[in-house]
């Protein structure tokens, strides 16, 4: 398949892929049945979790500024790692229960002051989004490739060269979207290291818990890439002495690019899709866990 062709048919698919949050109304508080674990912030991070089993499902809205993050919660009252991405300041914590429809009551609210350890912290922890532990199957092969590498370009190569020559796009998952079937999906890292396919938000999310895991600060990032402005998901890392690369760079005799290991694996690594993926004016940031 030609490159123009399969962009169209990725971006197609990728459409539906990512799922955005619905939107939420505040009702009357109910009783205090959500506990917020704000011991890790400085991390970047805070633990949520509805106080036992919640019959109807749950939504977490975290607000910094005029900035709005919006997720789901799971119901089984287990402990979820949330982001706090957009730097020290007071985050407004909200967890909603569903009424009907997009319809959902305010359960608890509060407000918590961060302070971070590093403006990189976020980048290096677990999230809801990017979730993953010393056992993932994928974090022990990141540890593996960069057993012998010395420098952190040669680690951030390895990994990526691992992602894209060993996982194929899911077609069948992308239809799976786009037909409804996956209402607030969530990568599972072991899975898709035993089935080696995924959608744009699986290779992403395994990226950033790949590099996270070896030190090396790593966003899985939202947003909307061209030609068609659609939806999609890609990666940006965190060079020591060169910033977060968001294009083309070049330094030290090395040259990076913006992460896109959907595209990339997809296309075969090609010059061409090597080139959309340096320029970064393909690329349109909404969202960054």
């Amino acid at each position: 398949m030609k490159t123009a062709a399969l962009f169209r048919r990725i971006c197609a698919l990728l459409a539906a892929a990512m799922l955005c949050a619905l939107p939420l109304t505040a009702l009357a508080a109910g009783s205090d049945r959500v506990k917020v674990d704000a011991s890790r912030a400085g991390d970047g991070y805070l633990l949520i979790n509805h106080v036992g089993k919640s019959p109807k499902r749950l939504k977490v809205r975290i607000t910094f500024g005029s900035e709005v993050y919006n997720y789901d919660l799971n119901s089984s009252g287990k402990a979820e790692a949330f982001p706090l991405q957009l730097g020290d300041g007071t985050y407004k914590v909200g967890v909603f229960q569903q009424v009907s429809g997009n319809t959902y009551s305010l359960l608890h609210s509060e407000s918590v002051e961060v302070k971070l350890n590093s403006d990189k912290a976020p980048f290096l922890h677990p999230n809801q989004r990017v979730n993953y532990s010393d056992s993932t199957k994928v974090v022990r092969m990141a540890k593996k490739l960069v057993k012998d590498k010395k420098t952190d370009v040669e680690m951030i190569d390895a990994i990526y060269a691992y992602v894209i020559e060993n996982y194929q796009y899911d077609y069948d998952k992308a239809k799976d979207a786009i037909s409804g079937k996956l209402v607030g999906y969530l990568p599972d890292l072991d899975e898709l290291y035993e089935t080696k396919k995924g959608i744009c938000y699986d290779y992403a999310s395994m990226l950033a818990a790949m590099l996270r895991a070896v030190g090396i600060p790593a966003k899985l990032v939202m947003g909307y890439v061209a030609p068609n402005n659609v939806y999609h998901a890609w990666n940006e890392v965190y060079i020591e002495g060169e910033g977060w690369v968001v294009k083309q760079v070049h330094f030290a005799g090395e040259e990076w690019k913006l992460m896109d290991p959907t595209f990339a694996s997809a296309a075969n690594n090609s010059a061409k899709i090597n080139r959309f993926i340096g320029d970064g004016s393909n690329y349109s940031t909404k969202y960054f866990y």
